[in-house]
């Protein structure tokens, strides 16, 4: 194991204590703030340049099957924001009524860093993009960020309400993944739109392209250092249909050669021996789906 897999290690069951995750987050985000500070705009505008990639991947995938989406007027979810709020702001600068924010570490982000990259965003984008009259404090107000809890406790917001829900490389992380999935589907509208990518792979030793080798550690013990669910592609894909989701596009994403898949089952959990090959051998997914 790794220094890097060591340090993902040690966070995570710092991040499984209640109480301590808070403190922790602090540092973080303290942390965080004096080290993005040092080179502001350019760190500003490496973040910036990779939302907009981001944001306009997801437009692609989205236009690619449903050309008549806009978000104008759209109320839109994202699970799992990551370190900006750039691509919710870029959402409410494109037109959309309003963007929730979902995030189990909400603490790691409330610095000055962030709150100066969002202010030179929308300085640059209005400087650069005719129309666009919505001050700082507007587009904030447009904002809604839910901390320190998952969407599956998210019932401030009525049934129906949501227009397109959102998250990458994300729902491997939640532990409740069917009460997850079930509550995305209790807030889109009818036809509302869901797009997730999913990475399946082992977070621990993905830089030695070990992408398997989390399954092997007992249930109690990986709940302990953990921070992925470890459910397989088939998993999702049959809640996906149990919550009525109409798939539009699922692409599966492969790893190389499978044969050696065989030679380390043998050290798998029990839940995990009986897999196919081909099941195990599907690293991650990527889904584009509309609510019934």
């Amino acid at each position: 194991m790794d220094k890097f897999a060591i340090a993902n290690l040690v966070r995570n069951i710092i991040l499984n204590i209640p109480k301590l995750d808070r403190i922790y987050l602090k540092l973080e985000g303290f942390l965080f703030n004096i080290e993005k500070s040092k080179r502001f705009k350019a760190n500003a505008k490496a973040i910036i340049k990779r939302n907009l990639s981001i944001f306009n991947k997801l437009q692609e995938r989205i236009l690619g099957h449903i050309p008549d989406f806009t978000s104008q007027n759209k109320i839109i979810l994202e699970i799992g924001p990551g370190s900006s709020l750039i691509l919710a702001i870029l959402f409410i600068l494109k037109g959309a009524k309003q963007v929730i924010l979902v995030d189990r570490y909400k603490q790691i982000y409330n610095n000055r860093f962030n709150q100066l990259l969002n202010q030179y965003f929308i300085k640059i984008y209005k400087h650069t993009t005719p129309n666009v009259s919505l001050s700082y404090d507007e587009v904030m107000n447009k904002i809604t960020y839910y901390g320190y809890s998952g969407i599956e406790n998210l019932y401030s917001i009525k049934k129906n309400q949501v227009d397109l829900i959102f998250s990458l490389s994300v729902l491997e992380h939640v532990q409740v993944l069917e009460k997850t999935i079930a509550m995305i589907s209790y807030l889109l509208k009818p036809k509302g739109i869901f797009y997730s990518s999913v990475d399946l792979r082992d977070h621990f030793h993905i830089r030695d392209k070990c992408f398997l080798d989390f399954l092997k550690y007992p249930h109690n013990f990986w709940n302990l250092i953990g921070h992925t669910n470890r459910e397989r592609f088939n998993t999702f894909n049959l809640l996906f249909k149990k919550y009525k989701f109409n798939i539009i596009e699922l692409i599966r994403l492969k790893m190389g050669p499978i044969d050696k898949i065989d030679k380390i089952k043998d050290k798998f959990n029990s839940k995990f021996k009986n897999l196919s090959k081909e099941e195990l051998s599907i690293r991650g997914f990527k889904i584009l789906a509309q609510k019934f």
